[in-house]
């Protein structure tokens, strides 16, 4: 119940997993969601099948290997534990390294789909095991690899929308553009939530190649405008919604929200903060030490910004 794929631009990587948990053991408590807060106006009470909670869906094994899972949340938990064990002594991993690993798992793979990248010291390239769709290379977004019950939205999103190549160096351009289509998919979780009803959403995570190692990309601001359109049917934008801040401590992932409120005199007020933690799927010792009480929600300030109109 995700969306996760692998996918390139401008001959760049990229590793992309949604957040959302679901499952039909319904919780007493309504999940609250950056986007758009409570979702028992979605899924009221006695719902079966409904989102429970968040979780980090991509994984950096090492430097050279990378993954995203879809599926069922306990048994991806024991196959990438097992994989960690094993990348403590195996920095590289070919392709046949990787399916003699998976073929032990042939029964949690009815279950649990993986998609990722693997260095292997020569070049790059992408693997998918369990149920998976990949798509023949195309000049957008290379060979394209999806998985989970969002998938086809997540295709028709990027069937719309065609990379800008700019001239900035291939990292930066590669992360832009994942930005726009991620962006987009806030937005209109935002405005209709009818990702919601396919299970996948509530954030995104992105994973790519920093110097030449495989890092989850930190630190990036997401401001949702909403169009209006007018009776003579131009648009007009009011000013931002929504701002919502994606950043990384230790291996939590925070995400930090505000809304902003137009005032009479044309400013804008923040109102309604609030901040989210997102554990990876298999948590690191360290984390017991996090420290949240230095966290300023009222820093929204990011390396990078991405906007959606």
């Amino acid at each position: 119940m995700s969306v996760i794929a692998t996918f390139s631009i401008n001959q760049f990587p990229i590793l992309l997993g949604d957040l959302l948990l679901s499952s039909d053991h319904n919780s007493e408590t309504s999940l609250n969601l950056p986007t758009i807060g409570e979702i028992t106006e979605i899924f009221p009470e006695g719902s079966g099948f409904i989102p429970i909670g968040l979780s980090q869906k991509v994984f950096v094994l090492n430097e050279n290997l990378s993954l995203a899972w879809a599926g069922s949340k306990i048994l991806a938990q024991g196959i990438i534990a097992e994989l960690l064990r094993e990348c403590q002594k195996k920095p590289f991993w070919e392709s046949r390294d990787l399916e003699q690993f998976f073929r032990a798992f042939e029964a949690e793979l009815d279950e649990v789909s993986i998609l990722g990248y693997s260095n292997n010291g020569r070049g790059i390239f992408s693997f998918g095991f369990g149920r998976h769709e990949s798509r023949d290379e195309n000049e957008n977004y290379g060979r394209l690899k999806l998985a989970g019950t969002g998938a086809d939205d997540l295709k028709s999103h990027m069937n719309t929308f065609k990379p800008v190549l700019s001239g900035a160096n291939p990292l930066e351009n590669a992360v832009a553009n994942t930005l726009w289509i991620t962006s987009k998919m806030i937005g209109q979780e935002r405005v209709s939530a009818q990702n919601l009803l396919n299970y996948y959403g509530g954030g995104f995570e992105i994973v790519s190649l920093v110097r030449k190692q495989f890092r989850k990309i930190d630190d990036f601001l997401c401001l949702i405008w909403r169009g209006f359109q007018m009776k003579d049917l131009s648009w007009r934008l009011a000013l931002p919604e929504i701002a919502i801040k994606y950043f990384y401590i230790q291996d939590i992932l925070l995400i930090k929200k505000i809304e902003l409120k137009n005032q009479k005199n044309g400013s804008l007020k923040a109102v309604n903060k609030s901040i989210y933690l997102i554990s990876p799927i298999i948590k690191n010792q360290a984390q017991d030490g996090l420290q949240l009480k230095n966290i300023k929600l009222s820093s929204f300030n990011s390396s990078v910004l991405s906007t959606l109109k």
